[in-house]
């Protein structure tokens, strides 16, 4: 089993990120953790502990990080460097984000040929399009506490209405599959945010019709990070909000399973 190196303190969260083995340093040591379930292994995190942590405020669920870096504590570290997970708890709503490595997957995009080189600058050993990234890319969130357990994906990006306009703000990052608990509040990525926000046109002048067609902010200011300018986050990003009010004083169980980045810069699509 792989392992993610964890950075988190004392409280009441346990973690798993990406199907890999949990490497926990608190003050009782090192142990190793994976998903087993909340009898075996729990890693506590109070809110108390985010405020000695010094994050600043609470997050706004809208599939950016640039603007919460501040209101985040980083919690674990994929092996290989493929990913971070970053949380907060807030009285009783728990904030959770995953922002994958832009060695795995970005924001950046192009029409197969004409831009292979624009997104190749950044690591694409091929050609990224668009549409690579719609109703494709996903990621599963587990959640568990007392005798209850959740498993759900969290799409990367849909349209609600499905004519996949780009200029209508209506993309939404929403749940696909499996059974979330009952207290998620919110679920956002990077690019529902980048589609729903951006000033850059996607179709160039509606030059290109087609989603493969697509280009993203051209040149890449600011990458792997933000472009303040056309407001575009270029990190793949996952975020969620879920009022744990159910859980009682229960220990909280989270894990991120698994992900699907189809393609990948590295060619591993699923992880595990």
């Amino acid at each position: 089993m792989k392992r993610w190196h964890a950075f988190v303190l004392v409280g009441v969260l346990a973690l798993l990120f990406l199907g890999s083995a949990l490497l926990v340093q608190g003050d009782t040591g090192t142990s190793t953790s994976a998903w087993r379930g909340p009898d075996e292994d729990a890693i506590r995190i109070r809110a108390a502990d985010f405020v000695r942590a010094r994050v600043a405020g609470v997050p706004t669920v809208d599939g950016r990080f640039s603007n919460d870096v501040a209101n985040y504590v980083l919690l674990g570290t994929a092996d290989g460097g493929r990913g971070t997970l970053y949380g907060n708890l807030v009285g009783n709503t728990l904030y959770l984000l995953v922002r994958v490595s832009p060695d795995v997957n970005d924001n950046v995009f192009g029409e197969k040929g004409a831009d292979d080189a624009y997104v190749q600058s950044v690591g694409w050993p091929d050609h990224h399009k668009f549409k690579d990234l719609l109703k494709s890319d996903r990621i599963q969130w587990q959640l568990a506490c007392g005798s209850n357990t959740w498993t759900w994906e969290q799409d990367y990006l849909r349209d609600q209405d499905g004519d996949k306009d780009p200029t209508e703000a209506d993309w939404i990052s929403p749940v696909q599959g499996g059974t979330p608990p009952p207290g998620l509040l919110a679920s956002a990525s990077s690019l529902q945010w980048n589609l729903n926000n951006t000033t850059w046109d996607v179709t160039l002048g509606n030059s290109r019709d087609d989603d493969d067609e697509y280009k993203s902010p051209d040149p890449l200011t600011g990458y792997p990070d933000f472009d303040a300018t056309y407001q575009w986050e270029w990190a793949v990003i996952y975020e969620i909000s879920v009022d744990v009010s159910v859980c009682g004083g229960a220990d909280i169980y989270v894990a991120v399973p698994s992900a699907h980045n189809s393609p990948s810069k590295d060619g591993t699509e699923d992880v595990p």
